[in-house]
């Protein structure tokens, strides 16, 4: 009987030894893809190590909402699409474009795009559908397939 309980005791310390290794690494690669400085990503891990179960809590809370390449992408849309609007032109490829234009003529970068919920068009700069509110299509890929 007391083998049994000493296996089950093992079993569990061995579990929980596990989910607290898993989190630490998740934290990391987590932490490492919202924060900019490698002295946050270790400050964030070494609070889940010492804190196991509060300290991912605690990251989980206060983590930033978005990833550093979502920032990223989202600052030079805004400025591909505000220059854009500036200039007239296409982000991509710079031909002139009339406001009337879904696509560019130029490289083909759909400047608008239906949205998804109640078929309204969305222009590429606009973050959500002005009739629904539904956010847009991420305009990533969109730059990309126009680049090449």
């Amino acid at each position: 009987m007391a083998l049994a309980s000493e296996l089950v005791r093992n079993a569990l310390s061995s579990a929980v030894a596990g989910v607290w290794i898993c989190s630490i690494a998740w934290v990391i690669a987590d932490a490492r893809s919202r924060l900019p400085k490698a002295r946050q990503v270790h400050l964030a891990t070494a609070g889940v190590g010492l804190l196991p179960v509060a300290g991912l809590l605690v990251w989980l809370a206060a983590r930033p909402r978005k990833t550093l390449t979502e920032r990223w992408t989202e600052e030079l849309r805004g400025v591909l699409f505000a220059d854009a609007a500036e200039t007239g032109a296409c982000p991509v490829c710079r031909t002139d474009l009339e406001r009337d234009f879904r696509t560019c003529p130029g490289c083909g970068l759909e400047l608008e795009q239906p949205c998804e919920a109640c078929g309204t068009p969305v222009q590429a700069m606009q973050d959500a559908c002005p009739e629904c509110g539904r956010p847009a299509v991420d305009a990533e890929p969109l730059l990309r397939a126009a680049a090449h």
